[in-house]
């Protein structure tokens, strides 16, 4: 009897320190949520105000700080295709109150010249929020009524052309890049902090093409812009006669993304915390405005999801250079 006791006496005593150690968890659990944020969240941009990247964070942004209970300030810092805000990254704190915009650019960047960073190692991604479409427009005045007769031109015109993108790396500089790997043709590349910038300089005459996601779209409605040719697996539905690159021949397709990341060493709840507070930020009637503005796609995807993406990109954009012979020697 008296063993059964004793036996029964255990069983409750396991219990207990199991119920109070589940309360324990879940109370931390709690006191991390509350905890954090406790104040302010910066996202550095590495664009100019006015662009894809700029409108969609600041969009996504605003229905994410009323999760979060915290302001969000968003700071422009344009610059090498957006790795300038990267850099700048680097020397914060992981504590979750600074982030920066991550695009497909700034994982080329780093193997096409001089960066002090490796993506894969040197940050913590956050959350991947849109993807989009990108493609090669013209002045409207321009001679050139197809890809084909842009191509044969610069191809017969070595150094003449002259394209603007919203900086260096980015994908819609490899592309311009593979393309004239691919047809042997020798056209200057002008990088501008951001879309817009690059946008304007084609409206203004001061370069012959525009390769650049859709900040263009606005004046191809107005008929100022011609488009040529788009980046993506598919044609744009709201532009059905314009073909892809691989419609024409190359092989060649671009996503570009629109995402966040913070400092190496972030914890993973609390990257889980800013990710869950976006997400529900993608639901914000502002945020789906401004994607479908630009004709963006929602691609939310979580750390652990994004990390993993990152790591096969990677790879194969470090392939895609070699191929086009953009690694830096």
């Amino acid at each position: 009897m008296h063993f059964q006791l004793r036996k029964r006496c255990f069983s409750l005593l396991v219990v207990a320190v199991c119920v109070i150690g589940t309360g324990l968890c879940t109370a931390r659990e709690v006191f991390a949520q509350k905890e954090f944020p406790a104040k302010p969240i910066t996202i550095m941009v590495g664009f100019s105000a006015g662009g894809s990247t700029d409108s969609i964070i600041r969009a996504v942004s605003k229905g994410a700080k009323n999760v979060l209970g915290q302001p969000i300030v968003i700071m422009n810092v344009p610059g090498g295709g957006g790795t300038v805000a990267l850099v700048n990254l680097m020397k914060k704190e992981p504590d979750g109150y600074t982030l920066a915009s991550l695009t497909t650019g700034a994982v080329s960047a780093q193997y096409m010249r001089d960066i002090p960073f490796k993506l894969l190692q040197d940050f913590t991604p956050v959350a991947d929020i849109v993807s989009f479409h990108a493609g090669l427009v013209v002045r409207s005045d321009s001679p050139w009524k197809t890809m084909k007769d842009f191509v044969a031109f610069a191809k017969a015109n070595p150094g003449k052309v002259r394209y603007s993108t919203a900086g260096p790396g980015m994908s819609q500089h490899l592309v311009m890049e593979r393309l004239g790997h691919e047809e042997n043709i020798k056209w200057v590349h002008i990088p501008y902090g951001g879309g817009v910038e690059a946008v304007t300089a084609l409206l203004g005459g001061h370069v012959d093409a525009c390769s650049q996601v859709t900040e263009w779209k606005p004046y191809v409605d107005a008929g100022r812009l011609r488009l040529l040719a788009v980046y993506g697996e598919s044609r744009m539905p709201h532009y059905p006669e314009v073909p892809t690159l691989k419609d024409l021949g190359y092989r060649i397709s671009l996503a570009p993304f629109i995402s966040l990341t913070a400092p190496k060493g972030l914890p993973m709840e609390r990257a889980k915390i800013l990710a869950n507070a976006f997400k529900k930020g993608m639901d914000d009637p502002e945020f789906n405005q401004v994607r479908d503005q630009f004709f963006m796609a929602s691609d939310y995807k979580d750390p652990e999801e994004f990390a993993k993406y990152l790591e096969g990109l990677d790879g194969e954009i470090k392939t895609l250079l070699r191929q086009a012979g953009l690694m830096k020697q």
